[in-house]
């Protein structure tokens, strides 16, 4: 499958507009003022990385992607799912999200 994001700065932690089911078993949200503690306002106003995890069913790794830019509210991003990329080659479940 492959998945189109869009960011939304005006929503909270953690995020409400994500529905858990069938493709998302659970969501994490951290926002941190990145070693700054006097930084009272973390809303952002860009994004310079996002990172994917797609963990298989033992919460390992199966796929990481890192996805650099200048991302500002309203943007969107792309991402293909270890899932679909795998064809008709034989995998053992386990190793699937």
């Amino acid at each position: 499958s492959v998945y189109v994001f869009t960011l939304d700065f005006s929503l909270f932690c953690p995020p409400v507009n994500v529905t858990v089911g069938d493709a998302v078993a659970g969501t994490t949200c951290m926002v941190s003022p990145f070693g700054d503690p006097t930084v009272s306002d973390l809303i952002p106003v860009e994004v310079q990385s996002i990172d994917v995890l797609e963990l298989n069913q033992n919460l390992q790794i199966k796929k990481q992607e890192n996805i650099a830019g200048n991302f500002v509210d309203g943007d969107t991003f792309q991402y293909t799912s270890y899932a679909s990329t795998v064809d008709d080659e034989i995998v053992d479940p386990i190793d699937l999200p």
